[in-house]
């Protein structure tokens, strides 16, 4: 609860889909109106982090994720961003994922001397902040008018809803609820919590 979380990075990844919305609407039984919707949306995958100094750059690709191309986003992004706005003084927050802790991984934050936050319980609620800024991220997308029809569209969409909206002072205060995060977790005894 007293860490001081200022010089740390918390790095994740989320999923955007094409066609997708947030938005719900009840309709009486004779007067339904129905819109087509493709059953298997095309989508993009996303990659980045957020400290108190801002959002590093926005990480977006088609592939699944694995250790191999996680590794070449820290290296070629997520790092060189860290290391702009920290020099070496930063560690980063992950969570437990096999990709994030994989031999390949490790070895390459350890040859970079990059020090991790200690290992998230498995199964434990996510704790990360950035979580919050994917909701509002997704949020920001489907409110954008004219909706974005093609893959490429949406990768330029959420560039640029990334540069934006995701700012320093929208980062610092989703950091800066992690005493409370904590707080209440320890109250919950690790269990769910509303954040």
């Amino acid at each position: 609860m007293n860490d001081d979380w200022s010089q740390t990075v918390f790095i994740d990844e989320s999923t955007f889909r094409l066609h997708s919305s947030v938005s719900y609407c009840y309709q009486k039984e004779d007067n339904r109106i129905t819109q087509p919707k493709p059953k298997y949306c095309s989508k993009i995958n996303a990659c980045a982090g957020i400290s108190v100094q801002g959002p590093t750059r926005l990480f977006l690709f088609s592939e699944n994720l694995d250790a191999k191309l996680y590794k070449e986003i820290l290296m070629d992004f997520i790092l060189p961003d860290c290391r702009a706005m920290y020099q070496r003084n930063f560690r980063l927050a992950q969570d437990n994922d096999s990709k994030h802790t994989s031999n390949e991984v490790k070895n390459l934050l350890e040859f970079r001397h990059v020090s991790l936050i200690g290992d998230w319980p498995s199964c434990s609620p996510d704790l990360n902040p950035i979580e919050n800024i994917w909701g509002i991220l997704k949020k920001k997308l489907a409110s954008v008018k004219p909706k974005p029809l093609t893959l490429e569209e949406l990768e330029q969409t959420l560039h640029d809803l990334w540069q934006e909206k995701i700012t320093q002072e929208l980062c610092i205060n989703c950091i800066n609820s992690m005493p409370n995060r904590m707080k209440t977790l320890i109250e919950m005894r690790g269990n769910r919590i509303p954040y």
